[in-house]
């Protein structure tokens, strides 16, 4: 098939050649490698890769392997990525250092949550894990006034009347809870939420932290 496949933190190596996805046909492999894939596909590290024989790959009778130039005896790879990827946007992994991500469009801020209260927008939040979104004690004071069901929309940057867009997330809220001593409130989803190109998770720093010089507000456009 063509197309662009998602980068997934753990599976089998595949390469496009001429429009076609292939599986990676390597006679040798090794854990630098393995890392220097994952980065590329946006992920911190790699943990581990397993060469599997031909014969033995899960894609061996779904997908044809021609080996060209090279010894027979080469394997497939399955790789294992760190897939902690916080505060990273991962639909601009690919940019070179110098290019910055633009400030809007899509997947630039992917941790970006919006909450609503029987359909109406309220105010907004982080995701700081797949099943927690935090944010400040008056939006939740503002939710909760609001009505009864209580539901977070990520992966989408604009307003619409028209329903969701086609890589938004809803989630509904089962808890809102205050952290002890502070006035940051952290919101429990009833699942997991899908990290992807459109949606991840800040970093939460285990030391004192300082905002740098430059600090940006994000917000759901229209």
């Amino acid at each position: 098939s063509t197309g662009d496949l998602i980068p997934l933190s753990q599976g089998m190596l595949l390469i496009n050649q001429k429009q076609e996805w292939k599986p990676l046909c390597a006679v040798k492999f090794s854990n630098s490698l393995a890392t220097n894939v994952c980065r590329y596909m946006g992920w911190p590290s790699g943990i581990k890769y397993d060469l599997i024989d031909t014969h033995d790959s899960p894609l061996n009778e779904t997908v044809e392997t021609q080996v060209q130039g090279r010894s027979s005896s080469c394997y497939h790879v399955n790789i294992e990525c760190e897939d902690d990827n916080c505060g990273a946007r991962p639909m601009y992994r690919n940019l070179p250092s110098s290019t910055p991500a633009p400030l809007s469009g899509p997947g630039s801020w992917p941790w970006h949550a919006n909450f609503f209260n029987e359909g109406e927008y309220v105010c907004g939040g982080s995701i700081v894990h797949k099943v927690f979104v935090l944010t400040d004690l008056s939006c939740a004071k503002m939710v909760v006034q609001a009505g009864s069901f209580i539901t977070v929309l990520v992966g989408q940057e604009k307003r619409t009347n028209v329903g969701l867009g086609p890589y938004s997330q809803l989630r509904i809220v089962v808890s809102l809870k205050v952290v002890q001593g502070s006035t940051v409130v952290l919101a429990q989803m009833d699942r997991m939420l899908e990290f992807n190109d459109h949606v991840n998770q800040l970093c939460l720093s285990e030391e004192a932290w300082t905002p740098s010089d430059s600090c940006v507000m994000s917000g759901m456009a229209g």
